[in-house]
């Protein structure tokens, strides 16, 4: 049985709270990682297609004496090369349900709202372009795919008992409005950057007053610089409430409601992320609240060739101003 108590989505079904990510963690380690995850009590993984490591994941479930299908819960993601019919989509979903050796997932996610190019050279056309130049992977702005239609692709896998939930990654208001206005089913979580640098307060709000459910990936804030658990505030709030830095940013998270999914190599830090079970108080959550430092790691716009505010908007990161007036702009 999991370790991690559980979050209701608007279906009804349950889905732990405390994830494992398994995103940047090499093939050579995923195995070893993956089976010590599962162990220890983690239940809810959370993979993608563009990770590298599926197969393995799904090999090292597979080993006997493991738990249940049942008992599990995986989530991948859509790769954003596989956007433009129903076909790609569904061909995408196959490969990974084959490589996690499932017949379902539980969460299925388009893992970004852009588009991007495949590589002529990968038959399959999962791959990504690289540019040559820069190395990084080239935006499909010619593409002419409207987030919606994919949307209605992925609602096809939900029809065909491939997926049992849909979700998106990395929405912002505007592009989770446009869904919502077609949604024959509606998305059941949204997995965006969040924690104590980037809150995402008003995503958060508009998410909770949808009924989607939002999941924080590098809840820990990952390799991002400066590092959110140096934060002298956290270290004030990790000394009154007897717990590690780390136990201080997930259980932020947990108590607004969030899900999260951190990393972890040893087994240590795997307990020690799984156990958020102590409570902040309020004054502990305002102290929080209150960290004045904004800052994003994952934003790839520039990369993309997309204009500043394009993918999530200024006031998602910048706060300050706290104005729900900007939500049409996350």
């Amino acid at each position: 049985m999991s370790l991690s108590p559980t979050i209701e989505l608007s279906s009804g079904a349950h889905m732990p709270a405390v994830g494992f990510g398994t995103g940047h963690i090499s093939r050579a380690d995923i195995t070893e990682v993956i089976q010590a995850a599962v162990r220890l009590g983690y239940r809810h993984i959370d993979g993608a297609l563009s990770y590298g490591g599926e197969d393995l994941i799904g090999a090292a479930l597979a080993q006997p004496g493991g738990p249940p299908r049942s008992e599990l819960w995986l989530t991948s993601k859509l790769m954003q090369t596989q956007y433009r019919s129903d076909e790609q989509v569904a061909a995408c979903c196959q490969k990974s349900l084959q490589n996690l050796q499932t017949d379902y997932l539980d969460l299925y996610l388009m893992h970004w709202p852009v588009v991007l190019q495949s590589d002529p050279k990968d038959p399959t056309g999962h791959t990504p372009y690289r540019h040559p130049s820069t190395g990084y992977f080239a935006a499909d702005h010619q593409s002419g795919v409207d987030l919606v239609d994919t949307w209605r692709s992925m609602e096809e896998l939900v029809m065909a008992g491939k997926v049992r939930h849909i979700g998106v990654s990395n929405f912002n208001i505007r592009q989770l409005k446009a869904i919502l206005a077609v949604a024959r089913i509606r998305p059941a979580v949204n997995q965006v950057e969040v924690h104590p640098y980037c809150p995402n307060k008003w995503l958060v709000e508009f998410c909770r007053d949808q009924r989607i459910h939002v999941t924080a990936y590098s809840p820990l804030g990952a390799h991002g610089q400066p590092r959110v658990l140096d934060n002298p505030t956290l270290s004030e709030v990790e000394v009154s409430a007897d717990i590690t830095p780390a136990q201080v940013v997930l259980t932020w998270a947990r108590q607004r409601g969030l899900s999260v999914i951190p990393k972890a190599s040893s087994p240590s830090r795997m307990v020690e992320n799984l156990n958020t079970s102590r409570k902040l108080t309020p004054d502990q959550m305002d102290q929080i609240n209150a960290i004045p430092t904004r800052m994003r790691v994952y934003d790839y716009h520039e990369e993309w060739g997309l204009a500043p505010g394009t993918l999530f908007g200024d006031s998602d990161v910048d706060e300050s101003a706290d104005d729900p007036s900007h939500n049409d702009n996350h």
